[in-house]
């Protein structure tokens, strides 16, 4: 399911509505870490490496899964 729905003849342009989901949750998750961290540390500085990324990738997919099933009910 597209994002941004467009004519028919042009089915394979478009954002996937689930992209569109991981797209608008990894901001507010990102801010959930950092938050997160500023708690526990007054000088809070993130070293930050691939893996670290991929973590936040993961976790705005697992956010737009659960948002795709919420569309469902």
């Amino acid at each position: 399911m597209k994002a941004f729905p467009i004519p028919a003849e042009h089915d394979e342009e478009g954002m996937e509505l689930r992209d569109y989901f991981a797209a608008k949750a990894l901001p507010v998750i990102f801010e959930m870490i950092a938050f997160n961290h500023k708690k526990s540390s007054s000088d809070f500085e993130w070293e930050y490496d691939e893996e670290d990324f991929k973590s936040l990738a993961n976790m705005a997919y697992d956010a737009a899964d659960a948002m795709m099933e919420a569309r469902k009910k």
